[in-house]
């Protein structure tokens, strides 16, 4: 596979992230744990704005950007974690590296940043309506 070039900074005016602030404690020490000092991009409906979104839905998953190529196995343990946690929606998890050129650069654009040392900023925190 090869590398995609990933800017370690985000637009100037970073989007929301549609995630309530039970689900930012849950998350945030997942991903540390799993991932340490790595900084990650969220996309999709649960990002502001995102383009060609059909609307957020309370069951809407999180989609996350790993820069560069991790581990099957580290993956494979975060995703289990997080299916095993008490998020009430899924995480998918991917690597840039999988992901189409025009997503990554979609992302790159239009996506929300989670900088290593910062996902649990309550800034990026929109609480989302449960039900219908």
């Amino acid at each position: 596979m090869t590398e995609r070039a990933v800017p370690a900074t985000p637009p100037a005016a970073p989007p929301a992230l549609h995630v309530g602030a039970a689900e930012l404690g849950v998350l945030p020490a997942l991903l540390v744990r799993h991932l340490p000092g790595l900084s990650l991009w969220a996309y999709g409906s649960r990002v502001a704005g995102w383009r060609g979104s059909r609307g957020l839905e309370p069951h809407s998953d999180l989609d996350l950007a790993v820069p560069g190529q991790l581990s099957d196995l580290v993956l494979a343990t975060l995703r289990a974690d997080l299916e095993d946690s008490d998020l009430p929606w899924r995480v998918d998890l991917t690597s840039f590296d999988a992901l189409p050129r025009a997503m990554c650069e979609l992302t790159v654009c239009h996506g929300r940043l989670l900088p290593a040392r910062a996902v649990s900023v309550p800034a990026v925190v929109v609480r989302v309506a449960e039900g219908g």
